[in-house]
């Protein structure tokens, strides 16, 4: 086991704790295991490839040991393993086969030979999932456990209790915490991404600063990943084309901050594809100055899925925008006829300030959550329909939550007054704006 704590360590900087306490817990083969160990922590913090790479290793290890070693005078122990990502089991049945296959195939090749038996492990990636199954699987697995030499490993990025069965008892397991990476962790997983051809220094050096520009808004290690891969090509640019040598760092810095700016946007908010960045950002390159650097990155917002939006959709999306944005007092004043605008005339419209008495910019606050009948009241006097669309707007609004652009701002029970939230930009829906022909600067507050 001290070989594979070594490998382990060399691979996964960071996880020198939770790789102990794996080699302890998860036993040799000639000993009992532990029958129910439970593994949490946020997503991204090396779960699932520890335990796969663990038990790689550690299947390796003990066959090769069989082959050298004379075990004549003891039981032979075959270890086993499967891991199972619960998001492909849509049944009980499936995972229980899934579960039980690696046990019950050594038993069926074994069966003949006495002075043999199995050890196995069946690991159970994203077991969150494991809610949406019947209440009675998790006792019902557990209790195989009990009737022969098998240890159940679940891996989740929420805690135990939020999975355990509240209607029947199950026993509590061993459970072992992944902690966030440090900013030191980070940097040394990074650094095995560097190319064969560049010098590691250099690449520590973007990747440190890379770290300091998204750390705030992003902490997923495999978001920086494809961040580093896709920005280090355009920070080297310079180097090959002879602007800059490599230890001109303040430069290097400054001659890539155009894509730093636009990659927190458009990047880490996939506005834009990572083929589509790839594809458009060679168009840009150190020799050109900013605003063609600048330029050429704006312009991939043309490709990027906007003009799939079905025509009706997309109206749907400048009502919410609409509605998060300007104040429900101003409904009137946008969206009435001018016979209702004659006739409230005298009561007039309270504009809103700030503390200093300006007008204040909704757009510096932030999208505001509103009702659904607004919104739907909006959509209709937007494209002045004499009657009800043919589409199912419902449906639409639902596919717009899944597709986050949509955020359900009230809670489930309260069916009577729905609320909803905007969760895009001014430039996504200027963008949605053009493709129709409306102009949405005539219908905000912030622009009157």
């Amino acid at each position: 086991m001290d070989s594979i704590n070594l490998i382990l360590l060399a691979e996964f900087p960071g996880r020198q704790h939770q790789i102990e306490l794996l080699s302890q817990l998860i036993s040799q083969p000639y000993q009992t295991g532990v029958p129910f160990l439970y593994i949490n922590g946020h997503t991204a913090t090396g779960k699932t490839s520890i335990i796969s790479r663990f038990f790689e290793l550690y299947q390796l290890e003990f066959q090769n040991e069989l082959l050298q070693t004379d075990l004549t005078n003891k039981k032979k122990i075959i270890p086993n393993y499967a891991i199972i990502d619960c998001t492909e089991c849509t049944s009980t049945k499936v995972l229980f086969r899934k579960a039980l296959k690696p046990w019950l195939g050594l038993q069926n090749e074994y069966t003949t030979k006495a002075t043999e038996y199995t050890k196995c492990d069946t690991v159970l990636d994203n077991a969150e999932k494991l809610r949406d199954l019947d209440a009675l699987f998790i006792p019902s697995l557990l209790q195989i456990t009990d009737m022969i030499d098998l240890s159940i490993i679940m891996l989740s990025s929420t805690t135990w209790d939020n999975i355990r069965p509240l209607a029947t008892t199950s026993p509590e397991p061993i459970s072992i915490y992944f902690t966030q990476y440090t900013k030191n962790d980070i940097l040394n997983i990074l650094k095995f991404d560097c190319p064969k051809d560049e010098p590691i220094p250099f690449f520590c050096t973007f990747v440190d600063s890379l770290h300091e520009t998204f750390r705030r808004s992003c902490i997923d290690l495999n978001e920086l990943r494809r961040i580093v891969l896709l920005l280090y090509p355009k920070y080297v640019q310079p180097v090959f084309e002879g602007q800059a040598t490599r230890n001109e760092t303040a430069r290097l810095f400054k001659l890539c901050q155009p894509y730093f700016i636009e990659a927190i946007d458009k990047l880490h908010l996939r506005e834009i594809s990572s083929y589509e960045w790839q594809k458009n950002s060679i168009q840009a390159s150190a020799k050109n100055d900013y605003e063609k650097i600048e330029k050429s990155i704006s312009n991939m917002l043309v490709d990027t899925g906007v003009q799939e939006f079905p025509y009706l959709t997309k109206y749907l999306l400048i009502s919410s925008f609409i509605s998060s944005f300007n104040p429900p007092k101003l409904d009137l004043q946008y969206f009435a006829k001018t016979t209702e605008k004659k006739r409230r005339v005298k009561r007039g419209i309270t504009l809103l300030k700030d503390s200093r008495g300006g007008k204040r910019r909704q757009q510096l606050i932030g999208p505001k959550a509103f009702p659904l009948d607004r919104m739907l009241a909006i959509f209709y006097k937007l494209l002045d329909f004499p009657g009800f669309p043919t589409i199912d707007l419902y449906t639409q609004i639902s596919s717009l939550v899944m597709l986050k652009l949509l955020i359900k701002s009230s809670s489930e029970e309260s069916l009577d007054s729905i609320k909803y939230k905007c969760n895009f930009s001014f430039e996504f829906v200027s963008e949605i704006s053009k493709s129709v022909g409306f102009e949405i600067g005539k219908f905000l507050y912030d622009f009157c």
